[in-house]
């Protein structure tokens, strides 16, 4: 092919206008007037996410990824066809306020300044011990051993390998705390690659990791800023709180906190309502088999065992019965604090340890996001339940709902239209792989939250319901039973019958009295640690990353035991608190915890002055500092 021209052939005109518009694009590009951006073949990226296991999973969706180790930190690199994915993990926060003696309890305030100082975070290999101090042994402070984790190690081995890429991605979970572990890898990342952007995502799976591949976004500061607003007062008003009551009762290991001291006195408060409310119960058997329970203002023995014997020579009176139709709707897709509640009313085990799971689903891509205070379900999430709904019962049980408008946080909810049984199945056959051990335990959680959201997008119940008003005349008395005497037509029932089953009762028939026994009651029963969550979350005090750790701390500190489910104060934690409340109660007082809790919601909106909000923290906690010195001179 002949690409010469003749001379005269030539368009000079054409061929101006053409270098001239090139020219005017350039200048464009060069002002920044033009922004799009050429696409690369292949770009590389460092994926950074906070846990070994969520990194591990989420590199197995491109395929087999390879690994490698640097300065013994665990890399997979997968391809995604136009990136090269090298993802690693924190391992967590690599930073914290530091414990030494730097400023006021780590935090400078100077000439109008207030400046955290914070270090990197050490855990003890050989006793699990985690502290932040500058090591110049490099042993543990508490037991001596020299086998230490360093998140120096790993800061360093991140700014190596920020270097060698183009791109850093940082998916830490979508919360204030994983917005403030991206912060600081932001900030030391920096100085060694500019293109540093935040991923978030509120599931551990393929098709959310690409959607946030491709919605890329910037640190939001102003969660940032609250994180360290909550992390300043936790050290200003826990330290010098915690060092008060250890000083007051001589136990270096006690502590006290804004949240965690109206917490213990709910507990408290309940443990006394509750000796003083003893009263007799009366229990009536039926010759139907049908028994009634009635409780009395009575304490007297002698006068409830009297009425028992009046009863039982009487007769009890059907006074009015009624039946009618009824649709019973399903609950709300669980949220975290009804997660806790249900699963620990169902299984008896501590809220810590449901969180811990909890966070291990999600991390193997079962469940979306379990911090969230938000019910609503997204339409990948209502498509999820019409899959197992249609194919499971038939599609006419299937009523999809949103639950909710608006925000990116969701109810929890699995991410696959799995329900516990087959999850169980897929995984030991070795057709579904997950990097987590899963016990009885995690099995039984992820069925808690299964059946939960499945029933959420089911039709209702319609029941043929009862509702009966017996009188015993001899003590004055009404009792109101009620219950479903057949069901009509199912609807979420289908997913569990035990549920619908607990309506299912019959109303009396024959009233004639068989005996009467009577039995000591109390009119408030001790909190549970379900109930103390669902009371933190109706009042307003703690925050869904928060509930299990500050019920745990309870425990831990010696304040509580658990007897058989229930918070039972014992006499040191019922001291601490009455010292509290007595002496600094206008700082941990629920309206001021709540008052404070509003302003975080405030300041992460960025409505709120976040250098204002420090130095009044600092003015309190000095206020508290002076009290406590003016108590010790009396």
């Amino acid at each position: 092919m002949n690409f010469l021209k003749k001379f005269e052939e030539i368009d000079f005109d054409s061929i101006k206008k053409e270098i001239e518009e090139n020219r005017k694009f350039v200048s464009k590009i060069l002002e920044g007037k033009i922004t799009k951006k050429r696409e690369e073949l292949m770009n590389t990226v460092l994926f950074i996410v906070e846990s070994p296991n969520k990194a591990k999973t989420i590199a197995n969706f491109f395929g087999k990824p390879s690994t490698r180790l640097i300065r013994g930190i665990q890399l997979y690199e997968v391809s995604t066809g136009n990136k090269q994915l090298i993802i690693t993990a924190t391992k967590g926060h690599i930073l914290d306020l530091t414990t030494e003696n730097i400023g006021f309890y780590g935090i400078i305030v100077s000439n109008g300044e207030i400046i955290p100082v914070y270090n990197t975070i050490k855990k003890c290999l050989n006793c699990g011990k985690q502290f932040v101090e500058y090591l110049d042994d490099r042993k543990c402070p508490y037991c001596g051993s020299n086998q230490i984790d360093d998140s120096y190690d790993r800061i360093i081995a991140l700014q190596e390998l920020a270097q060698e890429v183009d791109y850093v991605y940082i998916g830490t979970d979508p919360d204030y705390e994983g917005e403030a572990i991206a912060y600081f890898v932001y900030l030391l990342l920096k100085p060694f690659n500019r293109k540093i952007y935040r991923l978030e995502f509120h599931e551990v799976t393929k098709n959310a990791i690409l959607n946030a591949i491709e919605n890329l976004r910037e640190i939001d500061i102003n969660m940032v800023k609250a994180q360290i607003v909550r992390r300043v007062e936790d050290r200003w008003l826990g330290f010098s709180l915690s060092q008060i009551v250890q000083e007051k009762f001589k136990k270096k290991w006690l502590s006290a906190g804004r949240v965690q001291t109206p917490v213990l006195g709910w507990i408290v408060d309940r443990y006394f309502d509750r000796l003083n409310s003893k009263h007799f119960q009366l229990i009536i058997s039926l010759k139907d088999g049908k028994t009634l329970v009635i409780s009395t203002e009575i304490k007297d023995k002698k006068k409830i065992k009297e009425i028992a014997k009046k009863i039982l020579k009487s007769e009890v009176y059907i006074k009015s019965y009624s039946e009618k139709e009824e649709e019973i709707y399903p609950n709300p897709p669980l949220i975290t604090s009804t997660m806790l509640q249900l699963a620990n009313r169902i299984l008896k085990i501590s809220v810590d340890r449901i969180m811990q799971i909890a966070q291990d689903l999600f991390e193997a891509g079962l469940i979306t996001y379990h911090r969230t205070d938000s019910t609503r379900i997204s339409p990948v999430g209502i498509q999820i339940a019409k899959d197992y709904i249609s194919e499971k019962f038939g599609l006419e049980y299937f009523n999809g709902r949103s639950w909710g408008t608006g925000g990116a946080h969701e109810a929890i909810r699995p991410t696959k239209p799995i329900d516990a049984s087959k999850l169980r199945e897929m995984i030991e056959s070795g057709e579904l792989e997950v990097f987590i051990d899963l016990t009885n335990y995690h099995y039984a959680v992820y069925d808690i939250i299964f059946k939960r959201f499945i029933q959420s997008q089911m039709t209702p119940v319609r029941i043929r319901k009862f509702e009966q008003v017996i009188q015993v005349p001899e003590i004055n008395a009404e009792i109101k039973l009620e219950g479903a005497l057949e069901i009509l037509k199912h609807g979420w029932d289908l997913v569990d019958q035990f549920l619908i089953n607990m309506l299912i009762n019959t109303p009396v028939s024959n009233t004639e009295i068989e005996n009467v026994k009577y039995r000591i009651a109390y009119k408030y029963p001790l909190y549970t640690q379900s109930d103390i969550i669902e009371l933190m979350r109706e009042r307003g005090i703690g925050r869904p990353s928060t509930y299990a750790t500050i019920v745990f701390k309870l425990t831990e500190r010696g304040y509580v035991l658990n007897k058989g489910n229930y918070m039972v104060p014992v006499k040191l934690g019922i001291e601490v608190y009455n010292f509290l409340k007595n002496n600094f109660g206008e700082h941990v007082s629920e309206e001021k915890t709540r008052e404070l809790e509003n302003k975080m919601k405030i300041l992460e909106e960025g409505k709120e002055d976040f250098y204002r909000m420090l130095k009044d923290l600092y003015s309190e906690t000095l206020d508290i500092i002076k009290k406590w010195e003016s108590i010790k001179s009396q």
